[in-house]
């Protein structure tokens, strides 16, 4: 059962449906979805047979795997599992400080909830755009700047009213850079 296995999802990427070129390896990606509470395989629902068949292959899993159907119906069972158990952690947390009413602030509250619940996932990631700005920058960049420090704030007040702050390094990046000197619009 996945709930004995939170190991299954080692990269988890909140607020995007597509991974992250920086979570992008050779062997795996990260698990990636906007809410999770849409985090699910939904079936073809223009094909009733599709449906179906899905339905058939992920509601048991074959007691040992004897042929290439038995790990396709494994893999889809897990995978059903593991959305299951993201949809409950983020459905169940009880936030132990208020979160900004941003989407970085909704996407940190969601990792805390994911840690606090349990699951091992050793790396989760989170973005905030409107960084690229070619003019004027400083009111844009004060306003996200704001953002970041109050839902890392929250997060960190979160996770060590939770007991959960010291297993956790919180790191920011940028993936672009800027020049130096301003442009004759206020921006880099």
């Amino acid at each position: 059962q996945y709930g004995d296995n939170r190991e299954a999802m080692p990269m988890i990427a909140v607020g995007t449906e597509k991974a992250p070129l920086s979570l992008s390896g050779r062997q795996q990606s990260a698990v990636c979805f906007n809410d999770p509470q849409t985090f699910r395989y939904r079936g073809d629902r223009n094909d009733p047979k599709r449906a179906e068949l899905y339905q058939k292959l992920s509601l048991t899993a074959p007691a040992k795997m004897t042929d290439n159907l038995d790990w396709v119906s494994q893999a889809s069972v897990t995978a059903n599992e593991a959305s299951g158990e993201v949809r409950r952690l983020a459905s169940s947390y009880k936030a132990k400080a208020e979160y900004p009413n941003t989407s970085l602030g909704r996407n940190m509250q969601v990792i805390a909830g994911l840690i606090s619940g349990g699951l091992k996932t050793r790396v989760y990631w989170t973005s905030i755009g409107g960084f690229d700005t070619h003019r004027g920058q400083r009111q844009r960049h004060d306003l996200l700047m704001t953002q970041i420090n109050d839902a890392i704030f929250a997060f960190q007040r979160d996770l060590t009213q939770q007991g959960k702050a010291d297993r956790v390094l919180t790191l920011t990046m940028s993936e672009f850079g800027r020049r130096v000197q301003e442009n004759g619009s206020e921006g880099t």
